[in-house]
């Protein structure tokens, strides 16, 4: 079986790609396997052909940021997530997506 087949996911939520520009992943994920929304994080810009695409939304800030947090939460839940971001520190990676997602988690309980 394929792992990047549209069957071999649950699509219940959105798609989140970490670390996304150029923005290869993302078109992974909206082209290939077919996920209707992706939330996009990276400092860095998308390509042109990867923002023309439906349903992608772009923050163009760092991860564990508070605009990052607020978009994280609003587009939740996810189906799948992907993540190619680019640290010299792998643990520091992990410890930044880790405080992200407490972040996320504690502005859904508010709502």
């Amino acid at each position: 079986s394929d792992v990047l087949s549209p069957k071999s996911i649950l699509l219940h939520g959105s798609g989140l790609d970490l670390g996304a520009s150029p923005g290869g992943w993302t078109q992974v994920l909206r082209n290939t396997l077919c996920v209707p929304n992706v939330v996009t994080i990276d400092p860095g810009i998308l390509a042109n052909r990867v923002m023309s695409l439906k349903g992608i939304h772009h923050v163009r800030a760092e991860l564990s940021s508070e605009e990052s947090i607020k978009a994280l939460a609003r587009h939740a839940p996810y189906s799948v997530i992907v993540c190619d971001a680019s640290l010299s520190n792998a643990n520091e990676l992990l410890v930044k997506i880790a405080e992200t997602f407490d972040g996320v988690s504690s502005l859904l309980k508010k709502s």
